[in-house]
């Protein structure tokens, strides 16, 4: 018999549904990984997530507009959308506090879900993030 390596569900934040694959069991502080703009959904991050999930519960989910996550009616995808995307998951799943990942524009979310909630977060993974680097001020540099 083969084993599922995780669970799949949906969490409701504002006006989208945001897919959600969920690793492991409750014990050691949770991990939430959000991905980046070339990592384009959660299922980039399964062998990832599985690995890490031996002795915790791990989150990876698609952001908004991204894989099995839907797109926002309001075309809502500013940082604080995105930031209250990750209040969604981590209340929805009943944590306290967590580790936060995130890869590339996925890191910048990490950063901004930190520095707002911090009373939240027990620490952060920074994956390939590229801080202070946007196409308004790419030519500046």
């Amino acid at each position: 018999m083969n084993t599922p390596t995780h669970r799949t569900g949906t969490v409701r934040s504002g006006d989208v549904s945001l897919f959600y694959r969920r690793f492991g069991k409750p014990g050691a502080t949770p991990i939430l990984i959000t991905h980046g703009a070339n990592y384009y959904d959660s299922q980039d991050w399964i062998d990832v997530a599985k690995a890490l999930s031996a002795d915790r519960e791990v989150v990876a989910y698609d952001t908004r507009g991204f894989g099995e996550s839907s797109w926002s009616a309001s075309k809502n995808y500013s940082q604080d959308a995105q930031i209250g995307d990750m209040v969604a998951l981590v209340d929805h799943f009943g944590w306290n506090k967590v580790i936060a990942m995130g890869h590339s524009m996925g890191g910048g979310r990490v950063i901004l879900f930190g520095s707002r909630f911090p009373e939240r977060v027990a620490g952060a993974v920074i994956v390939d993030h590229c801080p202070g680097r946007s196409a308004s001020n790419a030519k500046a540099r």
